[in-house]
Parts: C-alpha cells; structure tokens; sequence
C-alpha cells in the first residue's frame, strides 16, 4: 500500500473481514471484496498493490486500537501487577470490541505472521509491553521473575480463552474472562497445601 486510504474508503473495507474469516486469505478474491465493500476495483488497486494489502490494512486497525488500549493500561496506576490486570482487561476489551476481526487473525495467523507489518505490530501491541511489566515487577516485589517466553505465555492465554468464549457463545464476556485469565496467571493452579512440592 502506498497511498492514504481516505476515510470514506477505510469505513467500507470492514464489509470485507467476513470473505477473509470464510475463505481465508488465500481463498479470497478481489472481485468478491469489490462487491462486499461497493469499492470499484480500480479504487482498491489505486490504494493497495494487493489484496494482502487490504488484508494488512484491516489487522492494523485492530493491532492499533489495542496497542493504544494496553499501552494506556500500562502507563496506568499501581503495581506492575495490577497494570498487567489493567493490559488483560484491555486486551480482551478490545478482542470483545472487536471479534470478527480477531477470528480473522487467529485464523490466518500463520500468514500474518508472515507479514512483517503485523508481527511487528503484534511484538509492539502486546508481547513487548507484557514483558515491560514483567521485568518491573519482579523489580517492585509484585511478580516474581520469570523468563522469555513468559510474555508469550500470558498471550496465548488471554487469546485462548477470549476465542473460546468467541466460538461457543459469539460474545467475549470481558469481566469474567479477566477474571478467569487473571485467576490462573496470578495464583496458578496450585493450593496452598500444593505449593512448592512439585520443585
């Protein structure tokens, strides 16, 4: 994509999420994205060299909602703890605000990985604030200290979780899905009778 995409052209490519959700981004054609979205093709080829582009385009709106949703939370209040609550709860807000686009995502994941402009806006939206918090708060006594893939970890949880409600019910129920999530990352799975007899 070369060219700013006005705005009146921006409120009608959403139309398209749902061909990218069916049939993937592999499966989805031009000409079926210029009937969803009334975009003539040559509009679309003027704004974007490609239907990945269009693809991109779309993740990237999400990708920046939510990277200014967690990073609001993180410069918040409290603990480095209690913000790594805050970014949870932001993250799900936004995949609630957000669920046909972030099935889109989760289901094309291994091409959007491929695309450097999503990973890195994935790395910047989530993984590198988590890890912000993580390495403050095993400083401020609120988290113990973790490793590398602990970031990760928190990310496939909170997804998991937001897409299972997805899936089943259609709706992200944000309170208890926080909850649910925060639960498990903050106290584990262990008792008190249970802890630290498994080291």
């Amino acid at each position: 994509m070369s060219r700013q995409v006005p705005p009146d052209i921006a409120g009608r490519l959403p139309a398209a999420l749902h061909l990218f959700l069916d049939q993937g981004l592999d499966g989805t054609r031009v000409d079926a994205i210029v009937a969803a979205t009334g975009i003539p093709k040559a509009t679309l080829y003027y704004h974007f060299d490609s239907k990945e582009a269009i693809f991109a385009f779309l993740l990237r709106e999400l990708l920046d909602e939510l990277a200014e949703a967690v990073d609001a939370a993180k410069r918040g209040r409290g603990t480095a703890r209690e913000r790594l609550v805050a970014v949870i709860e932001a993250i799900v807000g936004a995949m609630a605000a957000n669920p046909t686009s972030c099935l889109v995502l989760l289901s094309n994941l291994s091409r959007a990985g491929r695309m450097p402009e999503i990973a890195g806006s994935v790395q910047a939206a989530f993984h590198a604030p988590v890890e912000e918090l993580l390495v403050e708060g095993s400083r401020d006594g609120s988290l113990r200290a973790t490793g590398p893939a602990t970031a990760s970890a928190v990310f496939g949880a909170v997804v998991l979780v937001s897409l299972h409600h997805l899936i089943m019910t259609g709706d992200i129920p944000v309170r208890a899905t926080v909850d649910s999530v925060g639960s498990l990352l903050l106290h584990g799975l262990a008792t008190g009778a249970a802890e630290g007899t498994d080291g």
